[in-house]
């Protein structure tokens, strides 16, 4: 009977150990397969294009109120449809990215803060994409910390596939938006999320400029 009894806790034991990364692998496999099927669509038409470029070009001469989306709630998320998606070959990282960063969005993929550009690239833009850090059962960008300068990150854009290099990577206080900005002449992305540690107060953030290659 005591036997049975070390058998079963060490069975237990060891699938509290596998629950997290399987959990994690296979989260990873779907946000894959959902990635190759959107990157199978067709892309939008020229009008909506330049329907993103104009909001674009309309953030450069306005101030935008940047919104954390880890501590407010963002109700941008009036569609479900994935606008873009985000390769990471350093972390082997895949995800879908959607406009507006509710929670919803967030559970599901990459999402870009509403007051920020869209992730199609072009001088005087900055996109801001958010994702969580820190489930159990989900990788999301728990391992962007990992990137460092001269790694390279992917935005298969309704533009076509944008090619960013990471140029900084720091802890920022939630209130430091100017990190967040738009800078003039400047195509950049800039992933962000919760530190594992005192998340209410700092974010990590890693920012990208658009490079040739």
């Amino acid at each position: 009977m005591k036997r049975k009894i070390v058998y079963l806790l060490f069975g237990i034991g060891l699938l509290c150990l596998l629950f997290p990364p399987l959990a994690k692998y296979y989260d990873q496999y779907k946000m894959n397969q959902v990635v190759a099927n959107f990157l199978q669509k067709k892309a939008p038409s020229a009008k909506k294009v330049q329907e993103y470029q104009q909001y674009n070009k309309q953030l450069q001469s306005a101030t935008a109120r940047i919104d954390d989306p880890f501590t407010t709630v963002d109700g941008s998320d009036s569609s479900d449809t994935i606008f873009a998606s985000i390769e990471i070959p350093a972390i082997k990282m895949n995800l879908p990215i959607y406009l507006g960063a509710s929670e919803k969005h967030l559970m599901k993929g990459a999402a870009q803060i509403e007051g920020t550009s869209y992730p199609i690239g072009g001088k005087g833009t900055h996109a801001v994409l958010a994702g969580h850090t820190g489930y159990a059962n989900k990788e999301l960008f728990s391992r962007i910390h990992e990137l460092e300068p001269q790694d390279y990150f992917y935005i298969h854009s309704p533009v076509g596939k944008l090619t960013y290099k990471v140029v900084d990577k720091r802890k920022i206080k939630v209130t430091e938006v100017e990190y967040l900005n738009i800078q003039p002449n400047r195509d950049l992305v800039t992933l962000l999320t919760c530190p594992y540690v005192d998340s209410k107060h700092y974010r990590i953030i890693v920012i990208g400029e658009r490079v040739e290659k």
